[in-house]
């Protein structure tokens, strides 16, 4: 990755699994960022930006990606995670849980 492409703390990227990060941690020097992906929504994963191949990416791209990611790991053959994707519907879930 060139110098003009680095990925800072709270730029958003590909990891790759190709899934859409927010980037939490950056240390160019040792060649490793760690980010949280927003398709699991939690824990961090470590990449390499030399010999991981990540893409930086915009914030929209990030989140449109996320939202929609059963239908882009469908179109890449990459494992979809369904219900990760979509939020449960708070209100119907806590008045489920309520009644």
């Amino acid at each position: 990755m060139s110098k003009s492409n680095r990925i800072a703390r709270g730029d958003f990227y590909e990891d790759c699994r190709y899934h859409p990060m927010l980037c939490v941690s950056v240390d160019h020097a040792d060649d490793t960022l760690e980010g949280i992906s927003l398709v699991l929504g939690g824990g961090l994963s470590a990449c390499s930006p030399t010999h991981c191949g990540v893409v930086p990416m915009s914030a929209d791209e990030a989140i449109e990606r996320a939202v929609n990611w059963d239908v882009y790991a469908r179109e890449k053959g990459l494992p979809t995670h369904g219900d990760l994707a979509t939020p449960p519907d708070v209100e119907s879930t806590t008045a489920a849980a309520c009644a």
